[in-house]
């Protein structure tokens, strides 16, 4: 654990999950001196795949592109289970020292920034009591969604069932559900990964979803990792898994949306050749919407299917009119007799940990503000916000927000200077048009939009895009437009 001391550091990280280890790995390696430290609430490293452990959990993202661009993933094991990318961030965490940096069960009340002091100041809750820490830089790495509350769904008449109600959010380790029928409601990612694992123990597992969504079958063995490996080196072969993913992701995504009816049409026919004759296609897998206005979801080697083949999974695409004691009844009159219910309807989003924030004792607010290039808020200095991709992998996204702070810091020491703050001029707030951060029409993102900072359609307040594209802007954008420099020497 780091010794937070009293002293002022130059950097302060909050969170220890994927963003915070890969901004810790950045400043380190382009920085040997710059003395940083990560606060994390919990009492070990991991962020999500700590805190995540029902059955089944897994990466939806291909492990080659979810790695850290400087910690190749060696296995060609392309859909990882929750327990391996959780080994993996310990492992990147000891041999780069990073843990010995941590300050666990740390959890950040509030930061004000001073002025006169040209730092922040944060008070930070602690088994021991409350702490105070000094910090010139406050860099933001705890996700987009709560880790205590997930999405808030009414659900008529769920006080009164006699079974047990789980959010996977928080899965009892304890729980049996061999030879259980279970009932999971919901249709996203992790109502299709849990589906299958269920499965293998339970009587039957029923997923009941208001609304379909795509399904896309994946291979957990990475064809070109398997192909590779026998004739180059493993860090080799990561590398080029990785590139081949980031290209064929950045295509795919563009002729969805070029085409996204033709490409709707490819994945239902999809879909429909992978289900039993006994389920059909409509309703059940027939979305309302297009790729990629939604995430998609990723069935490994098919798993979700072939439990609907089995005969031990089944779906049903109706509203709830009200849970009994032993079951659902539907809208349509149809009843589902189960023993417990898996309430899987998605996350609640909370952006920067519902701290509280203020500049001078004033407190200001992350949503709605302008976000500068995908890193820093309008009129607010020294404070950086990692947030990723919502249509690609969570790990480019937060790999172009830390390469951008590396190059602030760097441009700070050339001119000299401690204060970077992003500013508007009055004729770019009149005719800037603001975007939004996720371009994305799932229920939890439309319903927390308000807690997102906005994009803008021009430079340098417009989101991120592709990594292609996204990765020359970090790497030759001119930083200074838009941002004001000022402050002594460092």
């Amino acid at each position: 654990m780091a010794d937070s001391g009293s002293e002022l550091f130059d950097t302060i990280i909050i969170g220890a999950g994927i963003a915070g280890l890969n901004t810790a790995y950045r400043i380190q390696s382009s920085f040997p001196n710059h003395k940083y430290a990560i606060l994390e609430s919990r009492a070990s490293l991991g962020g999500t795949w700590d805190l995540f452990r029902y059955p089944g959990i897994r990466c939806d993202s291909p492990m080659h592109m979810f790695n850290f661009a400087w910690r190749p993933w060696t296995s060609d094991i392309a859909i990882a289970s929750g327990a391996d990318i959780l080994k993996y961030l310990r492992e990147s965490a000891a041999v780069t020292g990073i843990d010995q940096k941590i300050m666990y069960g740390h959890r950040l009340v509030r930061a004000n920034w001073s002025s006169e002091n040209a730092h922040w100041h944060l008070t930070v809750d602690t088994s021991g009591g409350q702490k105070q820490l000094y910090t010139r830089w406050i860099v933001i790495c705890t996700g987009y969604y709560s880790y205590a509350d997930p999405a808030d769904i009414h659900i008529p008449g769920i006080e009164n069932f006699a079974g047990r109600v789980i959010r996977p959010q928080f899965w009892p380790q304890d729980y049996d559900y061999a030879n259980k029928h279970i009932a999971v409601i919901g249709s996203g990612a992790t109502a299709v990964t849990l589906v299958p694992e269920l499965a293998k123990k339970a009587a039957k597992v029923t997923m009941l979803q208001r609304s379909p969504t795509y399904i896309i079958p994946f291979p957990t063995i990475s064809p070109i990792s398997a192909a590779l490996k026998h004739y180059l080196p493993a860090w080799l072969v990561s590398q080029i898994a990785r590139l081949w993913g980031l290209l064929q992701t950045y295509f795919i995504l563009k002729a969805c949306k070029k085409n996204p009816s033709k490409w709707a049409g490819l994945m239902k026919q999809d879909m429909a050749r992978q289900l039993p004759s006994r389920i059909p296609v409509d309703p059940h897998f027939l979305p309302k919407y297009n790729p990629w206005q939604q995430r998609l979801c990723i069935a490994p080697d098919g798993d979700f299917f072939e439990a609907l083949r089995s005969g031990k999974a089944d779906v049903f695409t109706d509203s709830i009119a009200r849970v009994s004691g032993s079951g659902i009844e539907l809208a349509s009159g149809t009843t589902l007799q189960v023993d417990d219910i898996i309430v899987a309807t998605g996350l609640r989003l909370e952006i920067a940990g519902n701290y509280q924030l203020s500049i001078d004792g004033e407190e200001f607010k992350i949503g709605g503000t302008f976000f500068w290039r995908s890193l820093m808020l309008k009129d607010v200095p020294n404070l950086g916000l990692m947030i990723g991709y919502s249509d690609q992998s969570w790990t480019v996204g937060i790999e172009i927000g830390a390469k951008v702070f590396c190059r602030v810091l760097s441009l700070m020491r050339k001119r000299g200077v401690t204060i970077a703050v992003p500013r508007m001029s009055e004729d770019e707030m009149r005719d800037i048009k603001k975007t939004e951060l996720l371009d994305l029409t799932s229920t939890y993102v439309v319903e927390g939009l308000d807690q997102l900072p906005k994009g803008g359609d021009k430079q340098p307040w417009k989101p991120k895009e592709s990594y292609m594209w996204d990765w020359w802007v970090a790497r030759w954008a001119n930083l200074e437009k838009g941002l004001e420099l000022s402050g002594g020497g460092i």
